[in-house]
């Protein structure tokens, strides 16, 4: 399982700004400072927590069906854009939405085939 953020968070958990007024300061002189460790910060946090802070965009690789359970690092689900497979003959395909529901509300997610669907069938390539 290979899981890669290919979108980054837009923000910080916390602005400088607020940062810096409850730090207590009020010049300049330490924003090149703060801005890193909330940075680091933000990390630590999301690991300890094995949760993301902020929304970002993640890949999901898998070697094969069945059983789609994301990482909890992912957690909490917002969305998900698209599953795309390789087919039996190696071609990459796209598994149509109607064809799968996504278990958000689970810890982890869950992607499982709607009622009366069954995973496609793959060729069991890496990631």
């Amino acid at each position: 399982m290979n899981l890669t953020t290919t979108v980054a968070p837009l923000a910080d958990p916390i602005s400088l700004a607020e940062a810096k007024n409850h730090l207590g300061v009020d010049t300049t002189d330490l924003d090149t400072k703060i801005t890193a460790l909330i940075a680091s910060e933000t990390q630590r946090v999301e690991a300890w927590l094995r949760r993301a802070l902020i929304t970002r965009t993640n890949v999901l690789r898998l070697d094969r069906f069945p059983r789609i359970i994301m990482p909890p690092d992912s957690s909490p689900l917002r969305a998900v854009t698209s599953i795309a497979y390789n087919d039996t003959n190696g071609d990459a395909q796209t598994w149509a939405s109607s064809y799968y529901t996504v278990d958000r509300y689970s810890e982890p997610a869950r992607i499982h085939p709607a009622f009366g669907q069954v995973y496609p069938a793959t060729r069991e390539d890496y990631n």
